[in-house]
């Protein structure tokens, strides 16, 4: 088989784009030490997967859709702490390797490969395992299905697509804003300009739609629909303060971006308005459509502008880069002049000059991508090595300091550990599962409940934030409260927790958690408590409440 040297370049290309984002994020989720983040995933995936109702007994923050896929990966392969991350790496990879496709479906392919390096530089690998990579994928890959392909248009094809879109949604139940917004403006301008009205776009909105009704119907009758608005919907104004203030910080950023990434991705947005405004000044007049249909277009961009609507609580690159895909469609047609666009001051050297402006800003932002903590990631390889009180080491001891496999904690297969974090968990791990109790876990590391095989998670969250836990169950948060727990516990706290009457907590062992397990309070001890019965002998009714915690003594500081 004979290549020209452009298509070898294409999949030189192509292989070293989907290595480097792959490459990158495998390194990251083996070495990374976010527990609460990332442990929070994998500890509501294990609890499904070891047989827990979800949405009355697991907490699904973002869908169902990652934590039935984590399950029936399980079964051939093992969902660890480190898998996940992997699964993830080549999900985000899969992505950005539609979107160059969809690019040159529209324009060339010099056009995608300069915007997906542009792409790559504003977010270059999968920083969370979490669903929004996912659903990104998913929505990437219906608007390259709505693309024309060539052939005579087919219902499959765009059936397909609508099963993506609630796909998305069904990974990211917040997609449903993004996902109907772009779809009630394209209904609605082309109720205005009846000359946009699309039927591949329409079919495959209506796909989506009945299978969303279904699902909720499913719900409903499963008694869980409650249980999923408060678990998705009600905690974004109710645990994360979601409301007129976030439309408000938004709108203030889309017109004054704070660094070169978001000013980047923020010109992209721009750019699709105004194609919006080129498509509907063209719906008034009595020329022809552009090649690509009119209709299809105002929804490819509308669907990729509302995505917006994700970046509410933080204008992130990981949150942006998958909710807003079809943004680089748009791009793409507005490079290649689809709709055709007549102003000289946008030919093609201009918009080249632009694009290597942009990387060559971006490749100088790069070092901050990679290693910067406003992005929420920490480059594990190039981070400098810290002691126990959060110093730099120098010399020797930082040059010694090195990440080692883990050994004997089944949950962390395949990941790497600095020594301090290393002798965290396996201390951990020698405790709570020296016996066959359940882990009551009061911190904010979720992965303390899964130290050990088995289902031993007491709650039905990996960790204790009292608002979710109040969200899925208002009688387990009563519990904790009252400090009612059962003889057959360990309770594992950063202070003594409240304690019933008739119960008793002995200390019965204690960890020294260092610096580097973050979103906890730093360089403090993490308390391991036994449960004891205050018998009858002992005087004690019952019935007469409560005692605080302070009756039994706080830790020492």
């Amino acid at each position: 088989m004979n290549f020209r040297p452009d298509q070898l370049l294409r999949h030189f290309y192509l292989a070293t784009l989907t290595g480097a984002v792959a490459v990158l994020g495998t390194i990251y989720a083996i070495h990374n030490t976010d527990f609460h983040h990332w442990g929070f995933v994998l500890g509501t995936a294990l609890d499904f997967i070891h047989g827990r109702e979800l949405f009355t007994q697991v907490y699904v923050q973002y869908g169902a859709g990652l934590l039935l896929l984590f399950d029936a990966i399980n079964h051939v392969w093992p969902i660890t702490y480190t898998s996940i991350g992997l699964l993830t790496s080549i999900v985000y990879a899969a992505t950005l390797v539609v979107i160059f496709l969809s690019i040159e479906k529209l324009s060339s392919t010099k056009y995608a490969i300069a915007l997906t390096i542009i792409a790559f530089l504003f977010h270059p690998y999968a920083i969370f395992p979490w669903p929004d990579y996912y659903a990104g994928f998913c929505l990437s890959l219906a608007c390259y299905l709505l693309l024309p392909n060539g052939n005579a248009p087919t219902n499959t094809r765009d059936v397909i697509a609508g099963t993506l879109l609630f796909l998305a949604f069904l990974f990211r139940n917040t997609y449903l804003i993004n996902l109907l917004a772009g779809a009630s403006a394209y209904f609605a301008l082309s109720l205005l300009y009846p000359k946009l009205k699309d039927t591949r776009a329409t079919t495959a909105i209506a796909a989506f739609l009945v299978l969303v009704a279904l699902y909720l119907c499913f719900l409903s009758v499963q008694g869980q629909l409650t249980f999923w608005y408060r678990e998705n919907f009600g905690a974004a104004t109710t645990l994360y303060g979601l409301g007129g203030g976030s439309v408000g910080k938004l709108l203030l950023t889309l017109f004054s971006p704070y660094d070169i990434p978001t000013a980047a991705f923020t010109a992209a947005l721009w750019v699709n308005v105004y194609i919006v405004v080129l498509i509907l000044g063209r719906a008034r007049s009595t020329g022809a459509l552009d090649p690509m249909g009119s209709g299809m277009t105002l929804f490819l961009v509308t669907l990729g502008a509302a995505g917006i609507a994700q970046a509410l609580q933080f204008y992130e690159p990981f949150r942006l880069q998958n909710a807003c895909s079809p943004l680089y469609l748009g791009v793409a047609c507005f490079l290649s002049w689809h709709p055709p666009v007549q102003s000289p001051a946008l030919r093609r050297p201009p918009a080249i000059f632009v694009l290597a402006t942009l990387i060559v800003a971006l490749a100088c932002k790069a070092p901050n991508l990679f290693n910067g903590h406003a992005l929420s990631t920490i480059w594990p390889l190039i981070e400098k090595p810290r002691d126990f009180f959060n110093q730099p080491l120098q010399g020797a001891a930082a040059r010694t300091t090195t990440y080692a496999w883990s050994e004997g904690i089944p949950v962390f297969q395949g990941h790497r550990f600095l020594p301090d974090v290393q002798n965290y968990y396996r201390s951990l791990s020698n405790i709570l599962c020296g016996s066959d109790k359940k882990i009551v876990n009061l911190t904010n590391d979720s992965m303390v409940p899964y130290v050990c095989p088995g289902a031993r998670n007491a709650l039905y969250l990996p960790m204790y934030p009292y608002g979710m836990l109040q969200q899925i169950s208002p009688e387990q948060r009563n519990r904790v409260m009252l400090g009612q727990w059962e003889l057959d516990e360990l309770i594992v706290a950063d202070a003594a927790p409240p304690v019933a009457k008739n119960r008793r907590l002995v200390q019965f062992e204690s960890v020294a958690r260092p610096y580097q397990v973050r979103w906890a309070p730093v360089n403090k001890r993490v308390w391991i408590f036994a449960v004891e019965a205050r018998n009858a002998e002992a005087g004690v009714d019952p019935s007469q409440g409560t005692r605080n915690s302070a009756d039994i003594g706080h830790p020492p500081h």
